[in-house]
């Protein structure tokens, strides 16, 4: 009997020996596995910081180019005549009043690539570009502001310098512009309620001269959403040949002008305003839409929530060790060997 006791404890000091080397290693694996968790947590959180920064980054350059290309005058412009012009010289003409916006009577310089790319011109022949350019500085020389009072009237032009130069091949070109100091006050000083203001996109998408300046007398209603004309105001407005009928404003300017500008106005609908006179003769229009409400910038516009969730920690156990733990619950064993296990537990937590 003292033999068999004997090689019972030798094989039970054996397995023990086993089992601690078998503990130490899970416990070698267990810190394996937390700095493992811990590495995937940087990188985790390093893939979010990389996330937010571009979302961030987009997102003020977002706003920066949506600022740029916000066209914004003194109403006054409106009133100014622009007949016989084309729509990529209207193109161009506010695209620089664009690029001008809020820098005072400085001197701009433009490269033909900056311009062409404001005005969305696709620069396919010089030629053509060149002579765009040199079309429209001629209409600007002859573009001038007047405004009369019942004791004054008031003459000048808009820009007092525009120069366009290029080279022998017309491979590059530049543009320098400079306001009318007495006129700064059309494209740098707003007051509530008496300035126009669109997206500059917007307008280049429509195509029609007289869908355009149109588009710019109901802009500077937006926010009111009704504009009411009489026939002779707006003939003079919209630089209607004298020889236009009625029915020829109506059916040519008005009704296409309402088919163009759908996407831009919503609910836009036009009304004729009729004499009481024989034959009922129209001598208005009345145009109204929703009106457009003026938001801040939302600075978080642009960010969108991470898909990034955060890691779950939940330490790793091995399956003997999951089972160990469990036989406390549903054993019957004595207190004393409970207490063993919970020893031999709490021992391979801690290693």
């Amino acid at each position: 009997m003292t033999v068999f006791f004997g090689r019972y404890e030798n094989k039970m000091s054996v397995y023990e020996n086993k089992m601690s080397v078998y503990e130490n290693k899970m416990s070698v694996y267990e810190n394996k596995m937390s700095v493992y968790e811990n590495v995937v947590e940087i990188i985790v959180l390093i893939r979010i910081f990389c996330y937010y920064k571009n979302v961030f980054r987009k997102g003020v350059l977002m706003k920066e180019n949506v600022l740029k290309k916000i066209t914004r005058f003194n109403n006054e412009v409106n009133t100014i005549p622009m007949r016989d012009w084309s729509t990529e010289e209207m193109n161009f003409f506010f695209s620089v009043l664009t690029r001008m916006r809020d820098e005072g009577t400085s001197s701009i310089v433009m490269d033909k690539y900056e311009l062409a790319e404001l005005a969305r011109y696709t620069i396919e022949h010089n030629k053509r570009y060149h002579d765009t350019i040199e079309s429209l500085t001629k209409k600007l020389q002859d573009m001038t502001y007047f405004k009369k009072t019942s004791n004054s009237f008031v003459m000048m032009p808009l820009f007092t310098y525009f120069e366009a130069t290029w080279s022998d091949d017309l491979s590059d070109m530049s543009l320098e512009v400079d306001v009318n100091k007495r006129f700064e006050y059309i494209l740098n000083e707003w007051n509530e309620g008496n300035w126009t203001q669109f997206m500059l996109d917007e307008f280049l998408e429509v195509k029609s001269t007289y869908s355009k300046t149109l588009f710019r007398l109901l802009k500077q209603y937006k926010t009111v959403g009704k504009r009411e004309f009489n026939v002779e105001e707006f003939k003079t407005l919209m630089n209607i040949p004298k020889s236009y009928s009625t029915g020829m404003i109506t059916t040519r300017i008005v009704e296409n002008g309402i088919r163009d500008l759908q996407p831009y106005f919503l609910n836009l609908k036009v009304k004729k305003i009729k004499s009481n006179k024989r034959g009922t003769p129209v001598i208005g229009y009345e145009f109204t839409f929703k009106p457009e409400s003026t938001e801040k910038w939302q600075e978080d516009k642009y960010i969108k929530k991470s898909r990034f969730k955060k890691p779950n920690r939940k330490a790793i156990e091995p399956k003997w060790f999951q089972e160990k733990t469990s036989k406390i619950k549903n054993s019957n064993q004595s207190p004393e060997q409970t207490q063993d296990i919970k020893e031999s537990i709490h021992r391979f937590r801690n290693s």
